[in-house]
């Protein structure tokens, strides 16, 4: 059990996402991320990288972009603003050491999709699969609430708090990785690209 599971006060979570997200791991690592001393400059880029949707648009774009605060706060501010028809959705979001750099290479990936500044008409799959990447690529060790440890980071990372599982496709008998998402969302078969 990480060291500070024992001072993390669980936050509600939509009941949307109760059932995709585990809420503990979201919470800890909201708290987690919230407390630590950004006078380090190690410290300074930590944060998340989300996916968005927003349903009165009419073509299916997410808004892909990093906050330092939270998700669920992002996306509510983003959805008062004025000028803005709806609320924003969360449909997936990753927490990074640097989430400006993190930002950066998601955007990168999905070059192809996009259709301006942060809004991509990409795949919810694409989305996710790029962003996963990026957040093995830039995960962050709990030693940040540390920068003074001697000795280097220890092996101890701050898990994601979205699930995913392996099932075989029933057509072709592939296994996919299938990831849970705080929307309603049909996997494909990576090799068949039928629904699985």
């Amino acid at each position: 059990m990480p060291w500070f599971a024992n001072r993390v006060t669980v936050l509600q979570i939509e009941p949307q996402e109760d059932r995709v997200v585990d809420q503990q791991l979201y919470s800890q690592a909201v708290w987690f991320i919230s407390s630590l001393d950004k006078r380090y400059a190690i410290n300074k880029g930590v944060g998340w990288v989300y996916a968005l949707r927003n349903s009165e648009f009419k073509r299916p774009l997410l808004k892909i972009g990093m906050t330092t605060t939270s998700p669920h706060q992002r996306a509510h501010e983003l959805g008062s603003a004025t000028g803005v028809p709806g609320n924003f959705e969360i449909v997936y979001f990753i927490h990074a050491v640097n989430c400006g750099q993190a930002e950066f290479y998601v955007h990168q990936m999905l070059a192809n999709y996009r259709t301006t500044g942060e809004f991509f008409a990409v795949p919810i799959g694409a989305a996710v699969d790029a962003m996963d990447e990026v957040a093995s690529q830039l995960p962050i060790n709990m030693d940040l609430a540390r920068p003074k440890k001697r000795g280097g980071w220890g092996d101890d990372w701050l898990p994601q708090a979205f699930r995913h599982a392996i099932g075989p496709c029933p057509h072709c008998g592939k296994k996919n990785k299938i990831h849970m998402l705080a929307v309603p969302f049909i996997p494909k078969c990576g090799k068949c690209r039928r629904n699985l």
